[in-house]
């Protein structure tokens, strides 16, 4: 198969992810309650994300040494 660098990979098979689930639940049915929505996601993305822009905003100026222990 030829492809160059603006080809796009395409497939025709059907999405794995779903029979792969109910494969999973078939054989271990108490997995499923792990599965969903964790509240606290969002909240902890935001907190991570204000602390790094945080962190970068308070870097310049800043021994080499503190940059390298705080990446």
């Amino acid at each position: 198969m030829d492809t160059t660098v603006n080809d796009f990979p395409f497939s025709t098979a059907p999405e794995p992810h779903r029979q792969r689930t109910k494969a999973i639940l078939k054989q271990v049915p108490h997995i499923r309650q792990y599965m969903g929505k964790n509240p606290y996601t969002f909240g902890l993305i935001v907190a991570i994300v204000t602390l790094q822009l945080t962190l970068a905003r308070a870097m310049p100026g800043q021994p080499w040494w503190l940059v390298l222990v705080l990446a």
